[in-house]
């Protein structure tokens, strides 16, 4: 009993000293490069804007007619795009709409 007391005091102190070395680390480094830090954080907002903007996926279905491939919102029907080919046609879709992501399954 004592010897499963004495290992918890042991992992107790270690945790609560390494979370005092972190601390003391993260500080320093703010300390010595804020301007670092703050571009870092900047890049990170960045990224999440971009993602937000990006929203859900849209999914569509390429149909094929007389050589030429038509792609539709697979949910509203409506017609988005047109190409010789699966990948000329995804291509005018997302010139069209660049704020969108588009999905379809495979053939």
């Amino acid at each position: 009993m004592v010897l499963l007391f004495l290992l918890a005091a042991c992992f107790a102190s270690g945790y609560l000293y390494g979370q005092y070395v972190l601390k003391q680390r993260m500080t320093q480094r703010l300390s010595d490069d804020p301007d670092g830090i703050i571009s870092m954080i900047m890049k990170i907002k960045e990224k999440n804007e971009e993602i937000e903007k990006i929203g859900e996926p849209v999914e569509v279905v390429i149909e094929e007619s007389n050589n030429n491939y038509f792609v539709y919102n697979k949910e509203t029907k409506l017609f988005l795009g047109q190409g010789p080919t699966v990948d000329d046609a995804m291509k005018i879709v997302t010139e069209r709409f660049p704020s969108s992501v588009f999905v379809y399954e495979a053939d």
